[in-house]
């Protein structure tokens, strides 16, 4: 738990969260994740590690989505997503 680091925001309990939810927290750029208002499950966690564009489609300009590309690996992914599934905030 608490805010996050300069490098982005505290991921605890963000299955079952809004899209631009923590990063408003942290203090972030959220609007554009809001925008999309994207309830993230372990299913569209996934999608975003691998592919966020097809989640939140990129605008040209655009600074307040991060520039992540998705995660190369499946097995990566899906590690990542099972251990982010372990912090709902219980």
């Amino acid at each position: 738990e608490g805010r996050g680091t300069i490098r982005g925001p505290n991921l605890f309990g963000v299955v079952g969260s809004t899209s631009g939810s923590k990063v408003k927290e942290w203090g972030g750029s959220f609007q554009r994740l809001e925008e999309f208002q994207v309830i993230w499950t372990k299913e569209t966690l996934r999608m975003w590690l691998r592919r966020p564009a097809d989640v939140v489609p990129q605008k040209r300009q655009d600074r307040s989505c991060m520039t992540f590309r998705g995660m190369e690996h499946e097995e990566d992914c899906a590690d990542l997503v099972a251990f982010l599934g372990n912090f709902q905030g219980c």
